[in-house]
C-alpha cells in the first residue's frame, strides 16, 4: 500500500504542531458544510440516515430488543429503564434539532489517528470515512474532543484544549446571542450524541462481527448504555 502520510497522532510529542491539529480541524468543518446542503445525495447513494428527526425512531427500535440487551447484561430493570427514556429521546432530539444548525456528514471516528499528514505535497488528508452517517456535525467534533483528551492526556481547563475546543466550535457560536445559550445546546448535543453512539452500535457490530470486536477489545455495549442511564436520570437540560 502506498504511503501518503504521516499520522498525525504519531508525531512526536516534541514537534507536535498545534497549526497542523487546527487546519485539519477547519478542513473537516469546511467539508461538513460544504456537504451540508447536499445532504440529499448523499442519501441517494444509501448513505445512512441517523438524522435527529429518525434518531429517535432508531433508538426506539434498539431497545425494543430486549433479549439483545439482555444478552449484553443488562437487567429487566436497566431495559424497562431504557425504554421509559424512549420520550426523553424525543425530548432531546427535538430540541438539538431547534438550534441553528444544519446536519451533514458525520463520521464516527473522526480524531488524530484519522488525519494524515503529507509533507511532500503540503496536504492534509482525513481517512477512514467507510462509516460516515447523515447527522448532527457536532457527534464528529464531540467524539474528537473526547479521543483529543484521552490520547493526549489533556483536561478540560487546559489551555491546548480550550484552544481545540474553541476551533471545533468558533464558527457556530456566531449564532447564539449568548454564551449561556450555546453551552446550552452544547450538553444538550452531548446527550443526543451519545443516543447516536447506541444505536450505532448496531451497525457497527453488523459490519465488524461482535466477536471480532470483542477481540479487539473494542465492544463496550453494557457499559455505554448503563452510563446513558445514568446521565440521563441525573441531567436534563
Amino acid at each position: 500500500m502506498k504511503v501518503v502520510g504521516i499520522i498525525l497522532r504519531e508525531f512526536p510529542k516534541q514537534i507536535f504542531n498545534e497549526e497542523l491539529l487546527f487546519r485539519a480541524i477547519e478542513q473537516f468543518i469546511s467539508w461538513q458544510d460544504s456537504i451540508s446542503e447536499h445532504v440529499d445525495f448523499f442519501l441517494d447513494i444509501a448513505v445512512p440516515d441517523y438524522r435527529l428527526d429518525k434518531l429517535s425512531g432508531l433508538y426506539k427500535d434498539f431497545v425494543s430488543q430486549k433479549d439483545f440487551l439482555v444478552a449484553e447484561g443488562l437487567s429487566d430493570s436497566e431495559v424497562n429503564q431504557l425504554a421509559l427514556l424512549t420520550t426523553e429521546v424525543s425530548r432531546l432530539c427535538e430540541k438539538l434539532s431547534g438550534y441553528p444548525v444544519k446536519q451533514t456528514i458525520v463520521q464516527p471516528v473522526f480524531n488524530d489517528n484519522n488525519i494524515l499528514i503529507d509533507n511532500m505535497r503540503k496536504k492534509i488528508i482525513i481517512i477512514d470515512l467507510g462509516e460516515i452517517v447523515i447527522s448532527h456535525p457536532f457527534f464528529s467534533l464531540l467524539n474528537f474532543l473526547q479521543q483529543i483528551k484521552k490520547h493526549h492526556r489533556l483536561t478540560d481547563e487546559d489551555d491546548l484544549y480550550l484552544k481545540i475546543e474553541d476551533v471545533c466550535f468558533k464558527n457556530y457560536k456566531v449564532y447564539f446571542d449568548t454564551k449561556k445559550d450555546f453551552q446550552d445546546m452544547l450538553v444538550t448535543a452531548e446527550l443526543v450524541s451519545s443516543i447516536y453512539v447506541l444505536v450505532y452500535q448496531v451497525r457497527f457490530m453488523s459490519a465488524c462481527g461482535k466477536e471480532n470486536l470483542m477481540a479487539y477489545q473494542h465492544w463496550k455495549l453494557g457499559d455505554l448504555l448503563r452510563g446513558f442511564i445514568k446521565n440521563n436520570l441525573e441531567i436534563k437540560p
